[in-house]
């Protein structure tokens, strides 16, 4: 469990766009589900679409399999916000994808998802970028923040052949229903919690019974804890993301 307390001073900056972004472009999942102007519909009869952006490293190579981190924003939010959150995470060592939520909110969007038919798209949208790009498909990690955190927990636990790991940033724990087992193929899925610290003593008894329940279901655990911000999704948050996906994978290699 790491306590941190401070966060850098161009927090107050983030989501304003002030320095140029890594490029990105809309992606269009191919396969039986119609994909049109950046939209994909998983089935017919169900209104849950969804439209996504790849954001590429700044200085991309070709020929590196990047790690892959599959962002799903908050409540209120967008895909911009999902594109701004893994420039702030790291410019250059992985390629990311920002998804849009289905549901019209204000102020953006939020999530309304089928975690089953999500999960199908996600499997779609990854082996779109496959042929676009060379990734390490055994290296796809899935966050969020807030609601887009809960859902992509939900997304590891639902699909864990095709993630290594979520990063699970300030959840909604109350909103959050666990499962009381899961399978072998999903023991041992690394996980980060990170969440600012409320100042209620309460809040961080939830955080250590949530993190409880995680490890109970055989995840493997790594908890990050701020004292408050302005900002709740602050760059040190985000930049541990990144340091936490740099160490899953050399664990994963033996480094």
């Amino acid at each position: 469990m790491n306590g941190n307390s401070q966060s850098h001073s161009s927090d107050d900056q983030f989501f304003t766009h002030d320095r140029n972004q890594p490029v990105h472009y809309p992606v269009y999942p191919e396969n039986d589900a119609k994909a049109e102007q950046g939209e994909f519909s998983k089935g017919s009869g169900t209104n849950h679409v969804w439209q996504a952006e790849v954001v590429l490293p700044e200085k991309h190579e070709p020929a590196y399999a990047y790690p892959v981190l599959i962002w799903l924003h908050g409540d209120g939010q967008n895909e911009a916000d999902g594109i701004a959150a893994i420039h702030r995470a790291s410019d250059q060592n992985m390629i990311g994808i920002a998804l849009r939520g289905d549901t019209t909110v204000r102020g953006g969007y939020a999530w309304n998802a089928d975690p089953m038919a999500l999960a199908s798209f996600m499997e779609a949208l990854i082996l779109s970028l496959s042929v676009q790009h060379r990734i390490h498909t055994d290296r796809i990690f899935i966050g969020g923040y807030e609601s887009g955190a809960n859902l992509a927990l939900q997304l590891l636990l639902a699909s864990p052949a095709t993630y290594c790991g979520a990063a699970v940033l300030c959840p909604r724990m109350k909103s959050l229903s666990l499962p009381a087992e899961m399978t072998r193929l999903a023991r041992g899925r690394k996980v980060l919690v990170a969440s600012q610290l409320s100042g209620s003593p309460t809040h961080l008894i939830d955080l250590v019974e949530f993190d409880r329940q995680l490890e109970h279901l055989g995840l493997d655990v790594r908890s990050c804890y701020y004292q408050p911000t302005a900002r709740k999704l602050t760059q040190r948050m985000l930049r541990d993301v990144d340091h936490w996906m740099i160490s899953t994978l050399s664990s994963a290699v033996g480094v």
